[in-house]
């Protein structure tokens, strides 16, 4: 694995029912997850198993103080995540599999993103409607051009074309 674990006093821990899921940030920001925990979590009774059948760039060892003292646990990247609850069987996996491959797969081939709910898709076309207006009454180049970018990437978010916006300022 080529990224390095970011240190921390403690790996986070998040709770799902009577299971924890322990996490870790790598330097650059990316999740990484235990992959027992993930295991566990799935119903997948042979975690090493499980866990051999991850690319070798989608896992690492970290070394993490326990109840028990240090201890070094495999934790995976969000790829090796994603792998992991597709090969699952459980009912959860399924449901989650399905919402991404029926709704967040599908949606982001038509535009490129997705959007979880109207409010979110509303918020982005008032933000749409801010942006061009502040091209308009913009008088400096440079701001314009940044604004242009943040315009294209919410072109992007709601499906509209992304082309240069010219608007007169007079």
């Amino acid at each position: 694995m080529s990224e390095v674990i970011r240190f921390f006093e403690k790996v986070l821990s998040f709770e799902f029912g009577d299971q924890q899921l322990r996490t870790a940030l790598t330097e650059a920001g990316h999740p990484m997850f235990c992959g027992k925990d993930m295991c566990q979590l799935l119903d997948l009774s042979n975690h090493r198993e499980a866990l051999n059948r991850l690319d070798d760039d989608e896992k690492g060892v970290i070394t993490t103080d326990t109840l028990g003292g240090s201890q070094e646990m495999v934790f995976i990247t969000e790829s090796g995540f994603y792998k992991l609850i597709f090969t699952s069987r459980k009912p959860v996996a399924k449901e989650f599999t399905n919402w991404v491959t029926k709704e967040v797969l599908p949606q982001i081939r038509a535009t490129g993103t997705y959007t979880l709910d109207s409010k979110s898709s509303l918020s982005a076309r008032k933000q749409y409607i801010d942006l061009v207006k502040a091209i308009a009454k913009s008088k400096n180049e440079f701001e314009k051009e940044a604004l242009q970018h943040a315009l294209s990437d919410v072109s992007r978010q709601l499906g509209y074309p992304c082309t240069k916006t010219k608007v007169s300022n007079e």
